[in-house]
């Protein structure tokens, strides 16, 4: 989290829930990871991800960015 400039106090005052249905929309395995990360970082952060943007990619526990 400081790599990124995420204040530590986030993780003890804050609850985060990430709810992926299985039926909203149509996705094949863990490829949508890197983006929820990429997400939670911006909120966290208060930086915008650029509109143009693109991203896909499993991320493991330790922030590894695997390929899809």
């Amino acid at each position: 989290a400081k790599q990124f400039g995420i204040a530590d106090s986030v993780f003890s005052e804050t609850d985060t829930h990430i709810h992926v249905p299985e039926g909203a929309i149509a996705k094949d395995g863990p490829s949508a990871g890197v983006a929820m990360v990429v997400s939670l970082a911006s909120l966290y952060t208060g930086r915008p991800v650029s509109k143009t943007a693109a991203m896909t990619g499993e991320i493991t526990l330790r922030g590894d960015v695997l390929p899809v």
